[in-house]
C-alpha cells in the first residue's frame, strides 16, 4: 500500500495532534532507532510505526492525508473502519486512558436532519444504554463533535452472521437454532423493557470468539423512521430511508412497511423468523427486484415450506418458522417467551436426532469454471471453528488482526533496526 509522502515534520505534528502518542512517548520511540536508521520522511515513519504496533494502517492513512483530527472522538481514538450501515460508519476504537476497546458509530448528518430527530436520538440512546444483557451489544455513551453525532458501543471481537453466511454458506439446523435462541433471549429481555429493535437481520447479529451472539443497534432503527423525510413521502422513499439497502427489506414485517411507527414487538418476531430462514438456506424468504416487489411478497405471497428446500429439517421447526412469519401479527407468536419455548423444544429434538439437524453430506467444496459450488455438511462447522479461533487469538490486543493489506504493508516496511 502506498501512502502520500508528506514531510517528516508534518507527519510528526499530525501524529502528536491526533493524541495517538504523547510527546514523551514519541521521543522515546524515536530514541530506539540508531541515528543512521531514523525515518527520513513521513511515509517511512508511518510504515515503521505500523510495523511496531504504534499506528494502524487506517490511522497512518488519515494522518498522511491530513485528516488526523478525525481520529479522535471524545476520549476515543479510531483504529480501523469495521463496517457501514444506514445510519453511518462504524469504527474500532480505543479509550485513550482506559485502553478499552469500543465500537464507534459516526452518524450520517442526513440521518439526524432536525433538532427533533437529534433530541429523539439521545432519548433512544439513553434508554438503550440501560439494557444489560449478554446477548445485546452494550451502549457506553453518545456525543457530538463538530456538529457530527457519534455513538460509543461495546466492541465485539468477531463477525456478523451475514458475513458468516458469506464465508461459510447456510448453517446446519442445530447451529442456526442455537444462534436464534440467543437472539430471542436478548429480544425477550428488551421487549420486557418495552424496547423494540425493528431491524433484526443477520448483519445486526454479531458472533464473538466464544460463540456468543449479540444484537447490535438495539433501539436505534426507530431513528431512521423519524423526521421530516418521513412526512409526505412515497413508500419506496420511506423504505429507502429506513433500510438504505434491499437487505433490510428482506426481514421487514408487512405492518412495519405500512406504518413503522405503530408496529409492536411482533415485528421483531417476524424478522427473527426471516433470519432463521436465511441462516438455514442462505436465501431470503421472498424474492423481488425492487423494494416494493419484496414488500408485496411479504404481505401476499404464500409462506414457503422449509422442508421443500431442506427435507432433513423436522416438521416442528418448519411449524415454528411458519408461525413466526405469519402475515397478520395476531397469527404469530404473541411474545418472544413463546418463541423461546418452541425453539428450545426444537433444539432438544435436533440434538437427540442428529440426522434431523444436519444436511446429508454432499461433495466437498469445489470451484470449476462454469460449475456450481457444492458444500459438504461439515464445512460450515470447520469454517466457524477456524474463524472464532482466529478471533480469540486477537482478543487481547488493540492492534487489528493482520490482513492481506497488512501483509502488503509489512512487506514494504523499512529494514529492521539493529
Amino acid at each position: 500500500m502506498q501512502f502520500a509522502n508528506i514531510s517528516l515534520e508534518q507527519t510528526i505534528q499530525a501524529i502528536l495532534q491526533s493524541g495517538i502518542v504523547t510527546q514523551q512517548e514519541f521521543t522515546d520511540y524515536l530514541d530506539t532507532f540508531p541515528p543512521e536508521k531514523r525515518p527520513r520522511d513521513g511515509q517511512s515513519l508511518s510504515l515503521a510505526m505500523i510495523r511496531d504496533g504504534k499506528l494502524t494502517q487506517y490511522q497512518a492513512r488519515m494522518i498522511l492525508e491530513g485528516k488526523s483530527p478525525l481520529l479522535a472522538w471524545g476520549e476515543y481514538l479510531l483504529l480501523e473502519k469495521i463496517g457501514e450501515g444506514g445510519m453511518g460508519q462504524v469504527f474500532k476504537a480505543v479509550h485513550r486512558r482506559l485502553n478499552r476497546l469500543a465500537a464507534i458509530k459516526i452518524i450520517r448528518t442526513e440521518s439526524l436532519d432536525s433538532a427533533e430527530v437529534v433530541k429523539r436520538f439521545y432519548q433512544e440512546v439513553r434508554v438503550a444504554s440501560l439494557l444489560n444483557h449478554k446477548n445485546i451489544v452494550g451502549i457506553y455513551e453518545a456525543g457530538e463533535q463538530n456538529n457530527v453525532h457519534f455513538l460509543v458501543m461495546e466492541y465485539v471481537n468477531g463477525l456478523d452472521l451475514a458475513a458468516l453466511l458469506k464465508r461459510c454458506g447456510a448453517l446446519d439446523a442445530v447451529r442456526a437454532v442455537e444462534y436464534l435462541l440467543q437472539v430471542a433471549y436478548g429480544l425477550e429481555y428488551a421487549h420486557k423493557k418495552r424496547i423494540l429493535h425493528r431491524d433484526i437481520k443477520p448483519a445486526n447479529l454479531l458472533l464473538d470468539a466464544t460463540g456468543t451472539v449479540k444484537i447490535s443497534d438495539m433501539g436505534l432503527a426507530r431513528i431512521m423512521e423519524l423526521g421530516p423525510a418521513s412526512e409526505g413521502t412515497t413508500l419506496d422513499q420511506r423504505l429507502t430511508r429506513q433500510g438504505q439497502h434491499l437487505g433490510t427489506v428482506d426481514y421487514m414485517s408487512p405492518e412495519q412497511a405500512v406504518d413503522a411507527r405503530n408496529c409492536d414487538h411482533r415485528t421483531d418476531i417476524y424478522s427473527l423468523g426471516c433470519t432463521l430462514f436465511r441462516l438455514l438456506t442462505d436465501k431470503p424468504v421472498y424474492l423481488g427486484n425492487t423494494l416494493i416487489e419484496k414488500m408485496i411478497a411479504h404481505a401476499e405471497a404464500a409462506i414457503p415450506n422449509l422442508r421443500e428446500s431442506l427435507p432433513h429439517v423436522p416438521d416442528q421447526l418448519n411449524e415454528v418458522f411458519v408461525k413466526m412469519v405469519a402475515k397478520r401479527p395476531e397469527e404469530r407468536y404473541q411474545s418472544m417467551t413463546e418463541v423461546l419455548a418452541d425453539l428450545r423444544r426444537c433444539l432438544e429434538y435436533l440434538r437427540t436426532v442428529p440426522e434431523a439437524g444436519i444436511a446429508p453430506p454432499a461433495i466437498a467444496f469445489s470451484h470449476e469454471p462454469g460449475g456450481k459450488l457444492q458444500r459438504h455438511a461439515s464445512a460450515t462447522h470447520r469454517a466457524v471453528t477456524e474463524i472464532t479461533t482466529a478471533f480469540s487469538k486477537d482478543s487481547q490486543t488493540v492492534r487489528p488482526t493482520s490482513s492481506a493489506t497488512d501483509r502488503e504493508v509489512m512487506a514494504s516496511k523499512p529494514p529492521e533496526r539493529s
